[in-house]
């Protein structure tokens, strides 16, 4: 059976643009025409269309490394021929392997069989990233194939990504792809930069209640002893709403010992805070040795920001951080007003020792009971991020708030945000238990949770978590912080998503030892190194099987990205037999040339399947005694003869060939 290298066209002609991929020497063609899919759960399911026109019937026309998603996993096949659908059948590889085979007959047998008598047959093997299509056939003309591929999706923003081959573009059918995603996409889903990326809305996080739009679930695998949880963690694009009845006093440092950058960052911080929570009611109270508000009432955020940066900017700094002045001046206003009270303090924290030893207890006292205090500390690095180590962030953490940390200038100087003081865009210090589990990373462009512990996750991003254990490992806790309230899910893994496990596993695992990642590949039920599609149907002849046997054998015909543990198959049937081998000497010297063999000679046996090199054995003759120079000699010809792609005039399933080198 001859392979030859498959080329991918695509041409761009409108309407009829479409995708090639091409077996000339077969006779053989197939289009992509076609790609359509859903979203089922956290699960992509594609359906391709292939046509494929058969120009000269026979044995074994292949259509090498058709490519799929390398994340993706084929799950059925139907191929339709003159209006009739046939559906092929999922058949494990060494029984695809001898039904195809038996279609082959010696040419005795074969001339015995009357042409419009003999079986058509599909096979369909591979593995990650591409799949191999062979086919019997007596009729020339058109045959179509359809593939079911299922593939893990990446979550962000309400909405699930996968990537498709470049090719499949112009045949995307009611999916809606993406020319050019934003770098968060890439960043948070790893996309490669190369390919198609198709969106799927995934809204069901995003309707549920401000504060619970958390979507957790988590899978479980029985892997015969060995079980596997993948657990993922969901957040909706925007995880809460700022309430309606919200009312803040943000209370401001106008201490002489604030620098200009504090007051900087100070100001932009209180600006950007009336500008994201502009429907909600706000009151601005400066302090120093005394406190006093910066506007004549409670204001509209919205018309409030303009002022407010106005009165900050021309806040003449003043001795005193009597900060304890400043909230009780903030109670004073939130005891005159009903609804959501929140409080917002700034500080350098250059407070004088009777309040840096105050407890928080007492700080809060100054408040009506339920107001939920937000501690901001300046002397930052650039830009605004959590800290609950500062000084006053026990006040934040007594009334389940947040503390953070700004800061203005240097080379990253930016815009202050204070999104996240107006309402909770995160979960921080989020924590995984896992009680009789062992995490692991089958893959490191899966987006883990805790890979170092604890770690944040922002509103729109997910993570997923994989752990290794046995029949007696139970419930996972996912624990974190939503500003300073404790939010957990305690999730129990669920079998029955089991064979989702085992595809996703299939594809990215590949550090598993060979038996355990064969028990995967068996429960994947999916094409891979175990399993193989497979239809027949019409007469009841074969062929004559000669140079043109097509079985292809799992590990000759695909690359996987792992460690197949098939052997490719050889010598079966007649194949080869009669052919001589082919000697390589002159494909093979230039490269054996740099062993500089001087007055040696050396001979080598190759042993092919199709055009890929299996196996060497090199010989050297001649008048070398050193043994160190012998294994020179030896070691680099045969790293010479693995790393080279000779040619061969007639490729077979399975081939040995000669060459010899020097004098």
């Amino acid at each position: 059976m001859r392979r030859l290298a498959i080329v991918a066209l695509l041409v761009s002609s409108g309407a009829s643009a479409r995708t090639v991929i091409r077996h000339d020497d077969q006779g053989a063609s197939a289009d992509v025409v076609s790609v359509r899919g859903k979203l089922t759960g956290n699960i992509a399911t594609l359906r391709i269309g292939l046509s494929m026109m058969i120009d000269e019937p026979g044995y074994a026309t292949v259509i090498d490394n058709i490519p799929i998603p390398s994340t993706a996993v084929v799950t059925g096949a139907t191929v339709r021929r003159n209006g009739v659908a046939h559906r092929l059948e999922l058949v494990t590889a060494e029984s695809a392997t001898k039904r195809w085979g038996e279609l082959g007959l010696s040419e005795t047998e074969a001339d015995q069989v009357a042409p419009g008598s003999r079986r058509n047959a599909v096979l369909v093997e591979g593995g990650s990233g591409q799949v191999t299509v062979s086919i019997a056939t007596p009729r020339s003309g058109r045959l179509d194939l359809e593939l079911e591929l299922s593939m893990q999706t990446c979550f962000h923003r309400d909405a699930r990504y996968v990537v498709l081959p470049t090719e499949w573009a112009l045949h995307v059918r009611g999916l809606r792809t993406i020319a050019k995603p934003s770098e968060d996409v890439m960043a948070s889903c790893s996309l490669a930069e190369e390919g198609t990326v198709v969106a799927f809305p995934a809204p069901e996080v995003a309707k549920r209640p401000s504060g619970d739009r958390i979507g957790a679930f988590a899978a479980r695998l029985d892997a015969g002893g060995d079980h596997f949880v993948r657990v993922e963690l969901d957040l909706a694009a925007e995880l809460t709403e700022v309430p309606t009845d919200l009312a803040t006093v943000l209370v401001v440092d106008g201490s002489r010992s604030m620098s200009a950058e504090d007051r900087d960052a100070q100001r932009e911080l209180v600006v950007s805070y009336l500008r994201n929570a502009k429907a909600s009611r706000v009151q601005v109270i400066a302090y120093a040795r005394t406190a006093r508000p910066l506007l004549p009432g409670w204001t509209a955020a919205s018309t409030a920001a303009n002022r407010v940066d106005r009165e900050l900017r021309a806040l003449a700094p003043r001795n005193g951080s009597n900060l304890d002045a400043g909230l009780a001046e903030a109670g004073a206003w939130l005891e005159r007003i009903e609804g959501t009270r929140r409080v917002v303090v700034v500080s350098d924290e250059l407070l004088p020792l009777r309040l840096q030893d105050q407890a928080p207890v007492t700080l809060k006292r100054a408040l009506p009971a339920g107001t939920l205090v937000h501690v901001v500390a300046t002397n930052g690095s650039p830009g605004i991020f959590r800290e609950d180590g500062s000084l006053l962030s026990t006040l934040a953490a007594a009334t389940d708030g947040i503390s953070v940390r700004v800061g203005k200038g240097g080379a990253n100087d930016k815009a202050i945000d204070a999104t996240m003081l107006v309402r909770p865009i995160t979960i921080d210090q989020l924590e995984v238990t896992s009680p009789g589990w062992t995490q692991f990373h089958p893959t490191s462009e899966i987006p883990a949770c805790g890979i170092t512990g604890e770690v944040d996750i922002a509103e729109g991003d997910a993570c997923s978590w994989w752990g290794h254990g046995d029949a007696h490992s139970g419930p996972i806790a996912i624990a974190g912080l939503m500003w300073g309230q404790r939010v957990t899910r305690v999730l129990r893994p669920d079998p029955s998503h089991g064979l989702e496990v085992a595809r996703e596993l299939s594809v990215s695992a590949t550090s598993f030892e060979p038996a355990l990642k064969d028990r995967i590949d068996k429960l994947a039920r999916a094409i891979n190194p175990q399993w193989s599609m497979y239809a027949e149907w019409g007469g009841t002849g074969g062929y004559f099987e000669g140079v043109g046997l097509g079985i292809s054998g799992m590990s000759s015909c695909c690359h996987t990205g792992g460690s197949f543990s098939s052997s490719p198959s050889i010598g079966i049937g007649t194949m080869g037999r009669g052919i001589p081998p082919e000697d390589l000497s002159a494909q093979l010297a230039p490269a054996v040339a740099a062993c500089k063999l001087g007055e040696a000679k050396a001979h080598a046996d190759i042993e092919m399947t199709e055009l890929e090199v299996v196996g060497v054995t090199v010989g050297v003759d001649g008048d070398v005694t050193n043994p160190h120079e012998l294994r020179r000699l030896q070691s680099c010809i045969e790293d010479a003869i693995w790393d080279s792609s000779p040619m061969l005039a007639r490729p077979l399933s399975h081939s040995t060939h000669k060459a010899s080198f020097g004098a």
